[in-house]
């Protein structure tokens, strides 16, 4: 008979992760998704609004130039 692991036994008690710890590490996590948010975003539009002007600007060189 070769070796398997009993699917009927309990887990290590020094493997299981305590009620209540877990929630630090997410807190941080979420703290750095939304600062991260806070920069990408603005960033994001930013370039966008930019990109936009340059293609009005494009768009409409021959009147800005005749003014």
């Amino acid at each position: 008979m070769t070796d398997q692991p009993n699917p009927y036994s309990q887990p290590d008690e020094s493997s299981v992760v305590p009620i209540g710890e877990g929630n630090i590490a997410r807190g941080r996590r979420r703290v750095w998704f939304w600062l991260a948010m806070g920069c990408v975003v603005p960033l994001a539009l930013i370039g966008l609004a930019t990109l936009g002007l340059m293609v009005w600007v494009l768009v409409n060189l021959d009147e800005l130039n005749s003014v």
